[in-house]
């Protein structure tokens, strides 16, 4: 079979899409040595982000546009691609002879417009629900990346059961080794001290941050010397968080790093004294688990996917709680047993979360459509 994968997500800071696609790629390759994989793209791609084995083919245009519609269908026949998957929602939807997969990785513009009020998706609601219903119905297959997602998807779409398909994301394996001096190189130039608690991730009101900073806020009446460090592209669409550092008078204890290489991440996680992901919604959620990778124990939320993904290795708190978060914070930092427990669950939690798994699945669902023709 000939796969083409759309890339042109990956050319934007889509955050955990872009992960999806990239580590789903490079894993396929490795694993199917059968079928042709082609990465669709509209602008050159840079670095080493793929594999070199990857074939690419190159459109000029990008997936909301109106070519995309009226060019990408005989585009993909005639290079006779037989599957086309988009690791986000849009395809094209005039079907030809190519079978078509989506990726739908929650519904949070959807079923929660106010965790992300200020996206385009909320912008045009009407209009993206009249799109997104269209695309689940075009698309032979949906994929999505838990078990609380695919709930969520079948009270929006239940006509979509046949064709929905549980698949987990993964973590990486491979751990980066940490260089000598590269920690001190970092805390020097962010100002970070010995103790911090740390988060990574957008800062969207979905993600909860204003609640982090206030449980921090109590945090810091009963330990000294703590910082809480966000780590993350800085989206000023949604100024509140810093609003709320300053109302508080944390401007020196709250440390806002802005986008830091995915390189230097595993820093952070290594050094933190622990890690929280209080979300209100997450689809899947990588950073709890890339955490747990690097020997750091977990708070996150006791809704939406995160408790299924963390299963028992983290502390679980109702994200809606200050005090909860707070105090689940401080019993992390004071009792010694119960972060070595956490850390011990880690472990063995991100193990059951690999790429290879991933793409195996995935490959199952090729191979599914396949049959079907």
């Amino acid at each position: 079979m000939k796969i083409a994968i759309d890339g042109r997500w990956m050319l934007e800071d889509t955050g955990g899409i872009k992960r999806y696609t990239i580590c789903l790629i490079k894993e396929l390759l490795k694993i199917d040595k059968k079928n042709e994989y082609y990465l669709l793209l509209n602008k050159p791609l840079s670095g080493d982000l793929i594999p070199c084995a990857l074939r690419f083919l190159f459109v000029s245009y990008g997936p909301f546009s109106f070519q995309n519609q009226l060019h990408l269908p005989l585009f993909l026949e005639k290079n006779r691609i037989d599957i086309f998957h988009s690791p986000n929602f849009m395809i094209p939807f005039i079907k030809r002879k190519y079978k078509v997969i989506i990726t739908l990785h929650d519904l949070i513009p959807y079923l929660y417009p106010q965790l992300c009020f200020r996206s385009k998706k909320v912008k045009f609601l009407l209009f993206f629900k009249i799109l997104l219903n269209l695309v689940v119905k075009k698309a032979d297959i949906v994929i999505t990346v838990s078990e609380n997602s695919k709930r969520d998807i079948l009270k929006v779409f239940p006509f979509a059961k046949k064709k929905l398909r549980v698949i987990y994301n993964g973590v990486e394996e491979e751990k980066v080794i940490l260089k000598e001096g590269k920690w001190n190189e970092l805390r020097f130039r962010f100002g970070i001290k010995d103790k911090f608690v740390l988060y990574v991730g957008r800062q969207d009101p979905s993600k909860n941050l204003i609640r982090l900073i206030e449980a921090f806020a109590l945090l810091k009446k009963e330990i000294e010397g703590i910082q809480l460090v966000i780590v993350g592209r800085k989206d000023f669409r949604y100024p509140e968080p810093f609003k709320v550092v300053k109302k508080l008078g944390l401007e020196k204890d709250v440390i806002f790093t802005d986008t830091v290489k995915d390189t230097y991440l595993p820093y952070f996680y290594s050094h933190a004294a622990v890690f929280v992901f209080v979300s209100l919604y997450e689809g899947f959620g990588f950073p709890p688990l890339e955490a747990m990778k690097y020997g750091c124990p977990v708070v996150t939320s006791n809704v939406s996917s995160l408790p299924e993904v963390v299963g028992d290795a983290a502390l679980k708190v109702n994200p809606y709680s200050v005090k909860e978060i707070s105090d689940a914070i401080k019993k992390v930092l004071l009792d010694e047993e119960l972060r070595k427990k956490l850390v011990v669950n880690g472990y063995n939690q991100v193990e059951k979360f690999t790429w290879d798994k991933t793409a195996l699945k995935t490959i199952k669902v090729y191979r599914e459509l396949s049959k079907e023709e």
